[in-house]
Parts: structure tokens; sequence; C-alpha cells
């Protein structure tokens, strides 16, 4: 999908930018965004440093480390492409004091903004829409009933695709039509906050897809876990991912039994799921919970969840403030542990600041933390509460630019276009998951237990945003065939025009703001027009895609 930029955007962009660019030369675009492609980076990043060790991907195709020579921490100097010994400075890529409440909130709660979803907000407002995005989970979408129409073995029993997968099925094209069904839910579903959330969950309790069983589990996962309890309640969620045959299967709980118990599912639960490291748990806490949910199995013919009285230790256990009753079901009382696990304050606060870090900062607030954490004990670990108390605190307003993960990127950039990819049109799926790898983020592929990373140390780096850009050009471009968009639309409304206006309405179009400082020098120098020139029609033809590449690439569209 993405053509080879490396000679378009590379050390020689950042030499000075030329005079002008040729009207009459279509892809002479391709030379201007070379030239201001310094500027672009001179804002985008505090500079590329030595190489990161961050990759949890399984096969070095995905994460933070993916396709990248280098990767960066904010602050330090640009070692690949800068001027030797100077360190860049960049202005701040969304400027807080002056943005939309609405649209943060869009940024933030959504995949992306858009002008529809911006105008509906306006009219019904936060607390309307929040409880209209919380309960639109409930019903099927149309987008949904695309999918369903598009990629029937999506709605199989895990035991029917692993059956299929055996004979002539192809897994890895099901876990392609996986990842595209994700990316069109992400795009264009109305459920947006809902989708978000499913999303949140599903990097919570991480479950790669790799062989083709852990494939077919991961989807069934998705389908009857995950999304049914996406925005109830943490307890009962806690409590259906452990009874999960993809959970079971991945962190090996499937094999504990009396006598010969397995620690790995119960380390997590404590470390990753809920208390969190620090949350009161030691070794013999581990051992306890491990013994606790011996027997929690899985029906080898049918791929369910099966409790097995007889692999199950029954013994004494006290751990984390709960009691063993000495009376009643055995597997009851592992329910009633999690139950116990996700009423915890520990856990309220842990998962509370992994939420604020998704939606509002690499370092949220302690304060935010807390009224999010009193909100979930005060309503039993309901999601709804916890999520109003973050939105409804100031810290929210108040938070700074958030850095893109690639994925977010990717959904973000698509909905600024009115995106939209035709399920039924094999190579343009092809190409978009080939997309979606090259930017280092596959939905359900990071190996480990943590979920992919979620903070801009981990994401920023030269070799990433030379792929965005290279993705921003693709998609923004003439021949773009894979993803139907709105920019001929927006291209025809800017006849007429000033130069100044038509920077002030792409930038508006895309962003849902105005351009900054960097963003008007950039284009100014992309097109050569003065502000007050009035383009001809050609010349706006010509040069919209080369702009909306531009757009799509500058430092505020690589934040929300």
């Amino acid at each position: 999908m993405v053509p080879n930029m490396t000679n378009v955007i590379g050390d020689a962009a950042l030499s000075s930018a030329p005079e002008q660019p040729q009207p009459q030369r279509p892809w002479s675009r391709r030379a201007a965004l070379a030239g201001v492609a310094s500027a672009v980076l001179v804002g985008c990043t505090s500079g590329v440093g030595a190489p990161d060790a961050v990759d949890g991907s399984d096969d070095g195709a995905d994460g933070p480390g993916s396709g990248r020579s280098e990767s960066s921490t904010p602050g330090t100097t640009v070692a690949s492409s800068a001027p030797s010994g100077q360190t860049v400075e960049s202005e701040p890529p969304i400027d807080v004091s002056t943005r939309s409440s609405d649209v943060h909130l869009l940024r933030r709660m959504t995949f992306g903004p858009t002008t529809a979803g911006i105008a509906e907000l306006a009219d019904i407002g936060h607390d309307a829409w929040l409880s209209q995005q919380l309960g639109a989970g409930a019903e099927l979408t149309d987008v949904d009933q695309v999918i369903a129409d598009a990629y029937p073995q999506l709605e199989w029993s895990a035991s029917e695709l692993i059956d299929d997968f055996s004979g002539d099925g192809n897994a890895a094209r099901v876990a392609g039509a996986f990842s595209a069904a994700t990316f069109i839910r992400h795009s264009e579903s109305p459920a947006q906050l809902f989708e978000r959330m499913v999303e949140f969950w599903g990097d919570h309790f991480n479950v790669p897809m790799a062989a083709p069983q852990s494939i077919a589990l991961r989807i069934e996962m998705d389908r009857t876990v995950i999304r049914p309890h996406a925005v109830v309640s943490f307890s009962d969620l806690l409590v259906a991912t452990a009874q999960s045959p993809a959970m079971l299967a991945y962190l090996d709980n499937f094999r504990s039994t009396a006598g010969a118990i397995n620690e790995n599912y119960a380390r997590e639960l404590l470390e990753l799921h809920t208390v969190g490291v620090g949350g009161g748990y030691d070794e013999d806490d581990i051992v306890s919970v491990a013994r606790l949910l011996t027997g929690w199995g899985i029906n080898r013919r049918e791929r369910t969840f099966r409790f097995s009285p007889s692999e199950h230790d029954d013994g004494p256990l006290s751990m984390l403030g709960w009691d063993r009753p000495n009376t009643g079901d055995p597997f009851e009382h592992g329910v009633e542990f999690l139950q116990h696990l996700a009423r915890l304050p520990a856990t309220a606060r842990y998962v509370s600041r992994k939420m604020a870090v998704r939606f509002v900062a690499d370092e949220p607030d302690p304060d935010l933390v807390d009224a999010m954490a009193a909100a979930w004990l005060a309503n039993d670990s309901a999601i709804e509460p916890v999520l109003r108390a973050m939105v409804d605190h100031a810290a929210f307003d108040a938070a700074p630019p958030k850095f893109n993960r690639p994925w977010d990127y990717l959904t973000q950039t698509v909905r600024a276009i009115d995106g939209r990819l035709d399920p039924g049109t094999e190579t343009n799926v092809r190409d978009v998951i080939g997309a979606i790898r090259d930017l280092g983020q596959m939905p359900f592929r990071w190996a480990s237990p943590d979920g992919y990373p979620d903070t801009e140390a981990a994401w920023l780096n030269g070799g990433g945003l030379l792929t965005r850009w290279n993705l921003a050009v693709q998609i923004s471009g003439p021949d773009n065939d894979i993803i139907t968009n709105k920019l001929s639309e927006l291209a025809a409304s800017l006849d007429g025009l000033s130069a100044a206006e038509i920077v002030d309405t792409v930038v508006q179009a895309l962003r849902h703001a105005a351009p900054t400082e960097l963003e008007r020098e950039v284009l100014e120098t992309l097109t050569g027009w003065s502000p007050d020139h009035t383009p001809s029609h050609d010349e706006i033809e010509l040069m919209a895609p080369a702009m909306a590449a531009v757009v799509l690439a500058t430092p505020a569209a690589n934040y929300r």
C-alpha cells in the first residue's frame, strides 16, 4: 500500500526547501514534500536517539521496534537526520489553551473526530453523548452487519474454526479478516466509545494470535467475552476472561491441577489484570491463587470452559483479605475470589490509572486517578461511572497532548478523510493489512501479556514517523483506490478562496482546529502561494492531495 519514499523523505529532506514547486508537473509535489519534510520532522519529534530494546512482538514484525532503525525519548537530538550537533526545538503540537472541548473529548474517547460527530456532540452535549455511546454496544450497527456479511467465519465458534483450519481453511486469512473487521469498526462504527473500550480491555487482557488454535480462540474471546462486557462491570469481565479458553490456553491455566499447579495465570492475574505490582501480594499469594484456580480448564472437544473437580485443589486458602469458605461449590469459590479482587482498592486504582494513561496522559494527575478509583469502589466496579468520573474531572480538560499509537494514527487519519474500506475487495483489504503491519501495531499480535505500550516514549521514533508520512502521502494521493474518501469534495470546495483561506479550510476539515504556525509555514512553502493569492481551479486540484498529506503528517496530526 505504501510506496517506498526513502528517497523522498530522508537525510536530504532536512536541507533547505526548494524555492517553489512547479505546478505543471503533477508529482513534483513529491519533491515539494521532500523539501518541507524537514519542517514536519522538526516539529514532530525532539529527536532520534540510540536504538531501543522495546519489542514485544512474536515475530519481530509488530511493536515499537518493528520496521525501525532507531527510536527516541523526548528531549534528545536528531541523530539520523538532523544536521550534526543540532538539537531540534518544536512548538507544542496542540495548543491546550485554545482547543475545543468538544473536539478534545472526541479525540480522546473515539478513534478520531469527524465533522458529523462534532455537530452531534454540540447538539446533545457531553452527558447525553456519553450515555448514547455507552449504550451503543448493546445493538448491532450497520457496520456490524457489513462485517458479518463480509466475514461470516468471525461468527463461528472456536471449535468450528479450528476444525476448518485443520481441513482446507486458512488461519492466516481469517486472522487477516479479524484485523480488517477491527479496522472497519474503529474507523467507521458509530459506537466509537464502545469500540474504544473493547480495544482497551483487549490490551488489558491481552491474548495474542499466533498459531491457528490461538487465532480461533482469540476471535471467539473478542466476540463472547470482551465485547459483551466492555462497558458493563470489571468484576463480570474479570470472571469471564478467567474462564475464556483463549486466556486459559495462553497462560497455561488449563494445565494447572492439584499437586501440579501452574502459576502463570495467577501471577499475571495479580500483576497485570487486578492489583498490580505493589498491590499487596507476595509469592505465597500467587501460589494460593494458582491452587484456587486448579481444575479450570478447556473441554478439548468443544474448546469451551470446563471445571474438573478431580483436578481441583480444595484445601484451605487465605490471600489478599479473602478466606476460602469451608462449605459450598469449589468452582464458585474461585468466582467469589475473582469478584473480591475486582472490588479491592488496589485494583480500582491500578486499572483506573491504566485507563487514565490510555485516555488522558502518560503521567495522569493522581487526583484524577483517585476520583476514578472512588467511582469504581462506590459502584461495584461498574465501568460507566469510572469513565464519567474521568471525563468530568478538570484534569481531563487540561490534559496535555497525547502521542498517537500507530493504530490511533491510522484510524484518526482515515476518519479525518471520511475513509471507507470495502471489505469485499480482497486486494484492498490485503493492502490495508500491509499498511497496518508497516506501522508496527498489528491488532492482537503483541506477544507478552501486558498488551501494546501506551506512552510516547515507546512509539516516538524516526522510523515510525517516516512510515506515517508515507501512509499520509499514499492515502491522500490521486492514485489511492484502496480507501474511498472525501478529499475530492474538499478540493472542490476550495475554488475562489485565497491561499490563506484554503490553508484554514484544509486544516479545519482534516484536524478540526485552526492551523498551527508550523502548518501554515509548511503549506505556504509547499504551494508557493502568498496568503492573498487566489489559486486557480487547476492549481488547487494539483496541490490539494499534497496539502492534505502534509496536514495529516504534521505534529498536530500525530497527537490527540
